[in-house]
């Protein structure tokens, strides 16, 4: 039996279970498509290959865009197979499509009078669908963001300039140049007062090299994280239990207050700090002189639930807070996706964004495959637009996804570096390669070009601890400047809705049937 045979038997004994159904096969659509009032809507294809299931997913991806009625729409897909011996949860063997017995089976997905009527207009013959090929990434207005981002506005200027009060609190969205806030404070304190001691201090040990640059040339602003500067000051304070924590705390503080032995601190990222971690950084100051300077942004805090920027507001009396409200780094369209994850990931400052090109949403129906077209869009990205290794990251959301990635880059020749936390003091953002690292490595690190590995290992749930986990997302693709590549193999509720952005913000492609592979 031919396809053309096979389909229309298919169709013919859909009809007489009370679908109504359309044939199209011009490669463009599904073969058949066919919904039912209770049943729902099904789709067929004629498998002639392997990736009969893939071709599939890509005519429902671009009909989704056609029929925005089917969006919300959970599809039955089934590929025909002539080879199949029986029919499973993906294939139909050609005799059960020409009974339509699996059919009958069908978990009723009932719809509306919108989505029949949609389906309808979009298989008339005057309907025209293109279809995009993924082989042009260039972005000519990258250079005029670069100068944007350099000049400090007057709400930067302002926290640079010193609070009031011995604390203040930089809080902006991310991007509005926290960071550069701190490292500019720090760097005129270390100027006017070249006898100070300074300290930044950061939650992250990626971060430390990365804050030492933004410092240099001052020596007397010493860069590292809570736990070596407690140590510094011969006080051990617990980094695993708040309870032992406030208790080492407690005493560091009493003593600190009566021999305090820095002239000012930055605290950066302070979303992650442990309020007694805080407290000791701010009994460590000497009062009348820098004071304390904490930037973050509690939306980023990943490896706890509350922010310690909040707890610290709820135990200070007396702080100023200085409101960054423009995203500098990343552009409309990226905080536009990132926004889209959920109702707490929304971008405060998104209007004032730069504009830039639309976010990639890669779909490979495997792992192996997301890393496959990681690596060829970075060949792409350097042969065609002369991108600089250096200025790409790959972030995942979890460690074993880090293989996958290494072995594709691999495999096409592109030099890289996977950057562990304990290998901190070896990373050098100047290295002519891309960077592969967690999310959670990440944090205040940013490139021009982020991709994004493994969304859908995310849980989207109401617990504490599924938020927190959630907000990795938004911490990754919030990485990006100027392009973001976020690339996927299942779904969940993120990419359900980010998949819901228009089209002039986000492309949508498949992986590889719409690639121009590069050699």
């Amino acid at each position: 039996m031919s396809s053309t045979e096979a389909m229309d038997a298919a169709a013919k004994a859909l009809v007489a279970q009370g679908f109504e159904t359309y044939r199209d096969d011009a490669g463009i659509r599904p073969q058949l498509l066919a919904h039912h009032p209770v049943k729902g809507v099904v789709a067929l294809d004629y498998a002639t290959d392997n990736g009969a299931s893939v071709q599939l997913n890509r005519k429902l991806e671009l009909l989704r865009e056609e029929v925005p009625a089917i969006r919300r729409v959970a599809i039955e897909r089934r590929v025909v197979d002539a080879r199949a011996q029986a029919t499973d949860r993906r294939t139909v063997s050609v005799t059960d499509a020409r009974t339509g017995a699996w059919a009958a089976a069908l978990r009723h997905r009932p719809i509306d009078d919108q989505v029949a009527d949609g389906i309808r207009a979009a298989f008339a013959p005057t309907a025209e669908v293109p279809i995009p090929r993924r082989d042009n990434l260039s972005d000519r207005n990258a250079g005029a963001r670069v100068k944007a981002r350099l000049r400090l506005d007057a709400d930067q200027a302002k926290a640079v300039e010193g609070a009031t009060s011995e604390v203040g609190v930089v809080e902006g969205p991310p991007g509005s140049g926290k960071t550069i806030v701190l490292a500019a404070r720090a760097r005129k304190l270390a100027r006017e007062n070249p006898g100070w001691r300074i300290q930044f201090l950061c939650y992250n040990r990626m971060l430390v090299p990365y804050l030492r640059d933004l410092v240099s040339p001052y020596p007397n602003i010493e860069v590292s994280t809570f736990a070596r500067f407690a140590a510094s000051l011969d006080h051990r304070v617990d980094m695993r239990d708040p309870a032992r924590a406030a208790s080492d705390a407690a005493r560091a503080v009493a003593a600190l207050r009566l021999s305090p032995a820095v002239d000012a601190v930055m605290v950066d990222e302070a979303q992650d700090f442990w309020l007694p971690w805080l407290q000791v950084a701010i009994a460590a100051v000497r009062r009348g002189r820098g004071g304390v300077l904490l930037a973050g942004d509690s939306k980023q805090s990943l490896y706890r639930y509350e922010s310690g920027i909040d707890e610290l507001k709820s135990w200070l009396d007396d702080f100023e807070v200085f409101e960054l409200d423009r995203a500098y780094r990343s552009t409309k369209q990226i905080l536009e996706v990132t926004s889209a994850l959920s109702d707490q990931s929304v971008v405060r400052g998104l209007a004032t964004a730069f504009d830039g090109p639309p976010v990639d949403l890669i779909y490979s129906h495997d792992k192996a495959g997301q890393g496959d077209a990681v690596a060829n869009d970075i060949a792409m990205l350097v042969k065609h637009e002369q991108v600089e290794y250096q200025n790409i990251g790959v972030l995942v959301t979890r460690k074993f996804l880090v293989g996958t990635v290494a072995e594709a880059l691999k495999r096409r020749g592109i030099p890289f570096e996977v950057m562990w936390a304990n290998k901190a003091g070896e990373l050098d953002l100047r290295d002519p390669t891309v960077k592969v690292m967690t999310v959670h490595s990440a944090k205040g690190i940013d490139f021009d070009i982020v991709f994004l590995v493994g969304l859908e290992n995310l849980p989207d749930g109401s617990s504490d601890e599924d938020v927190q986990q959630g907000r990795t997302g938004y911490v990754g693709m919030t990485r990006a400047k100027d392009r973001l590549v976020i690339t996927y193999s299942r779904d969940n509720a993120y990419l359900e809705r980010i998949r819901h952005v228009d089209m002039e913000t986000l492309n949508r492609w498949m992986w590889p049937d719409d690639f121009v592979l590069e050699a």
